[in-house]
C-alpha cells in the first residue's frame, strides 16, 4: 500500500474473520456487499451515552453499575468526547511500520490511577456464558490503546449488555442491564494488529477465512491488473 495504514477495531474484526476480504477491501478497494444494518443499536448507544453523562456530571455511577463494579466514570467529558469520536478516537502509531491503530470507546472507568474500558452492547436476548468472547479483541485493543497513550490499566474491561424485558402499558420498553468483566491482553491485540499490517504489505491475495460467507462470491470475479 502506498498510503499510510490506519486500522480501526472494525477493520481488525474483518481481518480476523477473513484475511482475503480484509485485503481486498484495503488494497484493491473491493468491499463486501453491504448488509442491512438495524438502527436500534446506534440509537440505544446515543441514549445510553447521554444517560451516563448525566451521572458523570454528578460524580456517581449510574444504577446499572452501582454496587456491581469498582471505580468511577472518567470525569473528563472533553477527553471522552474525543475518544468516542470515530474520526479521532484514541490512537497508537507503531514505530516500526508507522501504521496507526485507532478505537472509539463508549466510556471509561477509573480505579485509583488505572483506566478501565467500558463498552455498551444491545441485544435481543439475555447473554450466554460465551457471549463476551465475541468482543475479546475489542477490549484487548482498547486496553492496548490506553497503555500506549500513557494510561495505567488493570488488564480488564467491562461490557455492559442491555436486553429488553417487557413493554409497559404506556408503551415503554424496560431493559435489563448486566455488566460483564473481561480479562484483557493488550499484547495479543498488538500482534493481531501487526499481522493485519503485514498482510497489507504483500501483493499476493491472502487465504480465505474458514468461515467466510462472502469469498465464494468474491472468487468468481476477475481482478483487474495492478
Amino acid at each position: 500500500m502506498n498510503k499510510p495504514i490506519t486500522l480501526s477495531y472494525s477493520s481488525i474484526s474483518l481481518f480476523l474473520e477473513c484475511p482475503r476480504c480484509f485485503w481486498l477491501d484495503k488494497v484493491r478497494g473491493i468491499k463486501r456487499p453491504p448488509n442491512i444494518m438495524p438502527t436500534l443499536p446506534s440509537g440505544m448507544d446515543e441514549v445510553i451515552k447521554k444517560h451516563f453523562d448525566r451521572f458523570r456530571q454528578s460524580g456517581i455511577l449510574p444504577p446499572e453499575l452501582r454496587g456491581k463494579i469498582e471505580g468511577t466514570l472518567v470525569s473528563d467529558q472533553e477527553l471522552l468526547e474525543i475518544w468516542r469520536n470515530w474520526k479521532k478516537g484514541i490512537r497508537y502509531t507503531d514505530p516500526a511500520t508507522q501504521a496507526v491503530l485507532m478505537g472509539a470507546l463508549d466510556d471509561c472507568l477509573i480505579l485509583d490511577d488505572a483506566y478501565i474500558p467500558l463498552d455498551y452492547k444491545t441485544r435481543g436476548y439475555p447473554i450466554r456464558d460465551n457471549t463476551h468472547t465475541y468482543y475479546q479483541n475489542q477490549l484487548d485493543t482498547y486496553t492496548l490503546l490506553l497503555a500506549e497513550n500513557g494510561y495505567n490499566h488493570l488488564s480488564y474491561g467491562y461490557l455492559l449488555f442491555f436486553h429488553p424485558l417487557e413493554c409497559t402499558d404506556q408503551g415503554q420498553v424496560r431493559f435489563h442491564a448486566e455488566p460483564v468483566r473481561v480479562q484483557t491482553e493488550p499484547e495479543r491485540a498488538r500482534q493481531i494488529f501487526l499481522s493485519a499490517v503485514d498482510v497489507l504489505s504483500k501483493e499476493e491475495t491472502p487465504e480465505v477465512g474458514p468461515k467466510c460467507r462472502h469469498c465464494p462470491w468474491a472468487q468468481q470475479i476477475t481482478l483487474p491488473a495492478l
